[in-house]
């Protein structure tokens, strides 16, 4: 009985073989289109792992996803693949995703679109049973995505917040404002680049890979998981912390600041090797996976197969490029807008433009103008900053990682809320920063004003524009103003309530630009 049922899988197997090479070559080539149709946000993405130290990791997810996948190369060839209308739909709905995402200028929207377009197309045409079967090794996929600065603010206020605390507890004088620490032998300001996005990116990887690979039960991989982020979360908190008092107790004989990325990652390492083997402990048996069974004998390639593929694929290909092209076809016959210089008025209210040099230099690289403006009023000052775009588009927009409100070098930031402040008639939102600098203290408010309407909020700011784009106005800009919190913050907090009173007067400028 053993031999017959052994002799019908193998036959089984062969036969199965027999639908296997349109089903690859079908996917190569819809896989491959879709890659070439998308090939600036998969550039885009490349790009940044190139030259971001957070993103070298996403090198190594293809890879890994590849070889996953090679490990069931077996099981899979006794499986005949069958075209699912599903991944047909699913794909069309990333396309959908994608198209919003690219209206609305959010690059990694646009990435995570393109990979579930893949993931469509490999659903799509080998089915839903298979693409179950390769569930993890695909969704694996979607960490080359180069996302997660998001969390950089609530991940600064943490470390810092933590770091704080355990230099309290080992008897550091201490005091915090937003991310900056002050004890007594200097300042130390909790950057975006140690917030520890890197490590919390890292760990969830290793920790998906890990539970993967030795736990079944999935509450063992979620705890595993869970387990990994909290402790990188907690390790970048004692890395910061390791680093001031070691400075503090050598009296700053001993100082790792210059190379604290370095020696944080060795930290990291070792805190993951030893978390690892700990895990170890308590991974499951090893368990024989249990083959599906082999496709019975008897069921032969005939024409339904090729056609299935054929129109899925066409049909997942035509939609990708239509809706591409259709994009890029209107952003070519786009208007341009005859080059004028954006004339900020000689008077807003009360206030008075002046000729003064900026305490603050902001650099918005690819704004169509920037203007940098002082304007003074009963012997107080305020700077005003605006940059202005045209046309929003990739690698030009207000909202881009490219530009920086007040360069590093100029000074600490502290980042407190988002305030509710009176703009002529309006309420306006404003995000409220504390500047040090140089012995001054600043108090800057900031906001964005995409296609008539303004909010301080990033991701707000890029959704607006999808109405505005879609209404055939795709303009944008980034404002600022700032005054000095001198004699109080109160008293500056009043001069900017003042001033932004007659906004309406700035907003007149941008909307006839």
């Amino acid at each position: 009985m053993e031999k017959t049922n052994d002799r019908i899988s193998h036959q089984g197997e062969i036969e199965a073989a027999s639908f296997w090479p349109p089903a690859i070559v079908t996917l190569s080539i819809t896989t491959a289109t879709i890659m070439l149709t998308f090939r600036h946000d998969i550039g885009a993405a490349i790009w940044t792992w190139s030259h971001i130290p957070t993103y070298y990791y996403c090198f190594l997810i293809a890879p890994i996803s590849g070889y996953l996948v090679w490990q069931q190369r077996k099981t899979l060839a006794t499986q005949i693949p069958a075209p699912s209308s599903a991944g047909v739909a699913f794909s069309l709905f990333c396309l959908v995703l994608w198209w919003a995402a690219e209206a609305t200028l959010i690059t990694e929207v646009r990435q995570v679109a393109v990979i579930g377009l893949l993931q469509g197309v490999a659903w799509a045409v080998l089915g839903s049973r298979l693409y179950r079967r390769l569930l993890f090794p695909l969704l694996l996929l979607f960490l080359m995505v180069p996302s997660g600065t998001v969390l950089l603010p609530p991940l600064q206020a943490v470390t810092t917040w933590l770091s704080g605390r355990m230099l309290d507890a080992a008897g550091v004088p201490i005091f915090v404002e937003g991310t900056t620490l002050e004890v007594p032998t200097g300042n130390y300001f909790v950057a975006p680049g140690c917030a520890g996005l890197n490590f919390l990116l890292a760990a969830l990887t290793l920790s998906l890979l890990f539970g993967h690979q030795h736990y079944h039960r999935p509450w063992k991989r979620l705890l595993c998981v869970t387990a990994a982020v909290s402790i990188a979360i907690l390790a970048n908190g004692v890395r910061v912390f390791g680093i001031i008092w070691l400075a503090e107790a050598s009296h700053r004989h001993i100082d790792i600041v210059e190379d604290h990325l370095l020696y944080g990652w060795l930290f990291f390492s070792l805190i993951i090797l030893a978390s690892m083997a700990l895990g170890f402990r308590f991974a499951d048996a090893p368990a024989a996976a249990a083959a599906p069974p082999a496709e019975p004998p008897g069921r032969r390639p005939d024409a339904r197969l090729p056609r299935a593929l054929l129109s899925a694929s066409l049909t997942i290909m035509i939609a990708a490029l239509v809706i591409e092209r259709s994009v890029a076809f209107s952003a070519d016959i786009a208007p341009s807008a005859r080059r004028q210089a954006l004339n900020l008025p000689e008077r807003i209210g009360a206030w008075r433009k002046v000729p003064a040099d900026m305490a603050w230099s902001p650099n918005f690289p690819h704004a169509d103008f920037r203007r940098r403006i002082a304007y003074r009023n009963n012997g107080r000052q305020i700077e005003l900053f605006v940059a202005y775009y045209r046309a929003q588009r990739d690698g030009h927009k207000a909202t881009g990682g490219e530009n920086i409100l007040v360069p590093s070098a100029e000074g600490a930031l502290a980042t407190d809320k988002i305030r509710r402040a009176r703009a002529g008639t309006k309420p306006l939102d404003v995000a409220t920063y504390h500047l040090s600098m140089e012995g001054r203290s600043l108090l800057l408010w900031s906001w964005y004003w995409v296609a008539g309407r303004q909010t301080a909020d990033t991701l707000t700011a890029r959704l607006l524009g999808l109405p505005g784009r879609l209404a055939g106005d795709n303009r944008a800009a980034a404002l600022a103003v700032a005054t000095d919190e001198s004699p109080s913050e109160n008293a500056a907090t009043a001069a900017l309530d003042d001033f932004l009173k007659h906004e309406d007067e700035l907003l007149k400028v941008l909307a006839a630009q």
